[in-house]
């Protein structure tokens, strides 16, 4: 895929792409879940009931390296890897604007 948005991943179960969304449910959440479909790339879902533990260990057992988010959501994924919790994180697509 281009600009190694989401790389191959291996591991005992097979070979995947991941890519993470983190929104509530709204209309930019179904276009990037079908997309992700359509490119062959399994989604891996955060919600707001979430803490950052749980969002540092998700994204770092899946080694995502692209999540696709609301505006309000940037923030608290910025502040997880100036923690330097997610190493392998390197985009943030995001659907409104950023504030």
């Amino acid at each position: 895929m281009k600009h190694d948005l989401v790389p191959k991943v291996t591991n005992e179960e097979g070979t995947f792409r991941f890519i993470s969304i983190y929104a509530k449910n709204r209309e930019e959440w179904v276009v990037s879940d079908i997309g992700s479909i359509f490119a062959g790339v399994t989604t891996v879902t955060l919600y707001d009931t979430l803490g950052a533990d749980s969002i540092d260990y998700i994204l770092n057992q899946t080694s995502i390296r692209t999540v696709v988010c609301s505006a309000d959501k940037i923030k608290g994924l910025i502040d997880i890897k100036a923690a330097g919790k997610l190493p392998l994180l390197s985009h943030i697509i995001y659907f409104d604007d950023a504030k």
